[in-house]
């Protein structure tokens, strides 16, 4: 059996460098990731922007699904900013 979990986020740009997100909760059905939504958007703060701020991913419990290549520090001399075709 194939077990989803939906991951709740509020996020939003503070200016075109900084994004500020939150993880608001792990969730079994993308129905309770949106009733957590309707919960959350009409708390202090989180009133004070669009609901489009709100955003939830899918990931299959088990399974590897980011940084299958590892990661690299942008940091370095040696970095090239590359973009490739998934």
């Amino acid at each position: 059996i194939m077990r989803e979990l939906y991951i709740l986020f509020h996020s939003y740009e503070i200016n075109e460098d900084i994004e500020e997100a939150k993880e608001l909760g792990v969730y079994s059905s993308e129905e309770n990731a949106k009733k957590a939504i309707e919960f959350y958007s009409k708390l202090p703060g989180f009133c004070d922007y669009p609901i489009e701020c709100f955003v939830y991913d899918k990931y299959v419990v088990g399974k590897c699904v980011g940084w299958r290549d590892g990661f690299f520090d942008p940091y370095e001399e040696e970095y090239e900013d590359e973009e490739e075709e998934c």
